[in-house]
């Protein structure tokens, strides 16, 4: 079968060199600020709206969901991130390929196993004109890790200090060696002490905005209806194309399709995959699609009958024709995986995708084989069948689909899945709950990191089969821990990376998990923008209205 269009964008992605120019180019507002040039700027859609070089009055971004509060480190929803992360930054961010990069810390080491050195950017002021010093940082770090409601505080647990060492120098100290440790910093908000610490009990409600750095400021919250920034002259980078930018709640997505139409809004994210082709059809309108890291997979709990069995789920391994439904039932809006791990995941330990695309070869597969799946089911527990109820979210027809055709071929050999349509707090309940009978499900999981140890760490390692973790095969390894162990106190790339195959060889082998498809990620533009560097699972915490700018 011919590759798809997102395989292609993979290659393109993960072999892209990081010059300056490439950069200019395809990184958009990410790579100029890495480069110390700064970000680029947005621009408008609707016809009425006069064009000024590289500049615009107002951005108009039209999403389903509310904001509910402009405090970046309490995020309650997908909105609030997106909408703070134009205005608060943290010290790293990812550029548009995952890549880790420079923000506030214009750059970093490794001196030890336990130690990173951090240098932090010079001249970036506050919104008030005011330099942001290292007493901003430092104050922006501890509230990080004690405040409650944070949105990382697990992980900085594993810091034993932070301090300044240096004019404008933070080093940082571990309790144990974690390679993935800088992976956190994407979400090391730094807003002013002052500001904060005397508007805490009200940050981030209309009547305490915020005081950050970025290319864009608060003006205005309105809870349930919209936000507005304008554009920071002062800001550390290049300005952005907008003078204002308008984040407009649009909770039905039929209205906020129209909206995109009539061109009352000039930008629509996180597209829903049932109206994907009505906004391509759009005649003002280009969707943008990319290589997403969204992993969607079959999971078995293997301390439950039959999914104990090794050689039942390796039956129903064979069961599912991964190629043709992305092809026909995603209409090639989807990559097939063999693999936990996205190869995209891979793109801060190992860029060349030739090298893991060889390793991945190397890896147990279970093609769609029918008669292989018979062969399976015939030296199991269970050799003539079982039946079994299948839960599935109802609010995601991909998924939906995507069970029934695993219940329609594995009837076939013998298997009676009976596919149970359930609400999402109900399925939610489910797979994160008590661990011991989750069953069969079917699972979408985002990363945490863009790393190629993001996703074992959090379904394959056995301390994360328990209540509200989400290794939801209830697996256990002893030799897959250790590696992952190993990976993780490891300095050399290459120790992390074959120490990251050996466990996709073991959980290959024992199938506790089917990948089968990464989602497309997809944002709706107006034919008169160009939206340079969207990375679909990234954006929300990138400051993305300045890397849009006029056509």
């Amino acid at each position: 079968m011919s590759r798809s269009d997102a395989d292609n964008q993979v290659d393109a992605l993960m072999t892209a060199p990081l010059t300056r120019r490439k950069l200019l180019v395809t990184a958009g507002a990410s790579g100029l600020a890495f480069a110390g040039a700064g970000v680029l700027g947005a621009a408008p859609a609707s016809a009425s709206r006069s064009y000024r070089s590289a500049t615009l009055d107002t951005l108009t971004v039209g999403h389903p969901e509310p904001v509910e509060g402009l405090d970046a480190i309490i995020p309650h929803t997908l909105s609030d991130e997106a909408v703070t992360a134009n205005s608060i930054e943290a010290l790293l961010v990812y550029d548009s390929v995952g890549r880790l990069r420079p923000a506030l810390a214009q750059s970093w080491k490794q001196t030890n196993a336990t130690t990173y050195v951090f240098q932090i950017r010079r001249n970036v002021t506050f919104w008030d004109g005011s330099p942001m010093t290292l007493e901003d940082v430092l104050f922006s770090l501890d509230r990080l890790k004690n405040n409650k409601k944070s949105i990382f505080p697990s992980r900085l647990t594993e810091v034993a200090s932070w301090t300044q060492t240096g004019p404008m120098e933070l080093t940082i100290k571990m309790k144990r060696p974690s390679a993935t440790f800088p992976y956190v910093l994407v979400f090391a908000f730094i807003t002013q002490k002052k500001y904060t610490e005397a508007n805490e009990d009200k940050l981030g409600t209309p009547e305490a905005l915020g005081m950050g750095t970025g290319p864009y400021q608060f003006t205005e919250y309105v809870p349930d209806d919209h936000v507005t920034w304008t554009r920071y002259d002062g800001y550390w980078g290049a300005k952005g194309a907008a003078q204002k930018v308008v984040w407009q709640t649009i909770k039905d997505e039929n209205a906020r399709l129209l909206a995109m139409r009539s061109g009352s809004i000039d930008v629509a994210l996180d597209l829903p995959a049932s109206l994907l082709s009505q906004y391509a059809s759009l005649s003002n309108t280009n969707v943008l699609r990319v290589p997403g890291l969204q992993l969607v997979y079959f999971s078995f709990c293997v301390t439950q009958a039959p999914w104990s069995d090794v050689h039942v789920r390796r039956a129903l391994a064979h069961c599912f024709d991964k190629q043709g439904f992305v092809k026909s039932v995603l209409k090639g809006n989807g990559r097939v995986e063999d693999t936990v791990v996205p190869i995209l995941e891979w793109v801060n330990l190992v860029p060349q995708t030739a090298k893991v695309k060889k390793w991945y070869a190397g890896l147990p597969h279970y093609p769609f084989d029918l008669a292989r799946a018979k062969q399976e089911l015939k030296q199991s527990s269970v050799p003539k069948g079982f039946s079994a109820t299948f839960p599935v979210p109802n609010n995601e027809p991909d998924i939906l689909n995507a069970a029934l055709t695993l219940a329609q071929n594995a009837k076939k050999i013998g298997i009676n899945l009976k596919v149970k349509e359930v609400t999402n707090p109900v399925w939610v309940a489910g797979i994160v709950g008590k661990k011991n009978k989750t069953g069969l499900q079917i699972i979408r999981k985002g990363p945490s990191a863009q790393d190629a140890s993001d996703f074992p760490m959090f379904i394959l390692r056995g301390s994360q089969a328990i209540e509200g973790a989400v290794n939801t095969a209830n697996y256990h390894n002893a030799k897959l821990d250790a590696l992952l162990a190993a990976q993780d106190k490891a300095t050399s790339a290459k120790s992390r990376a074959d120490n990251i195959i050996k466990v996709l060889e073991i959980a290959g082998k024992d199938v506790p998990y089917i990948p089968l498809y990464t989602r497309v990620g997809t944002v709706a533009v107006s034919k008169k923008l160009v939206y340079d560097g969207f990375h679909p699972n990234w954006w929300v915490i990138q400051p993305w209205a300045a890397k849009i700018r006029p056509a």
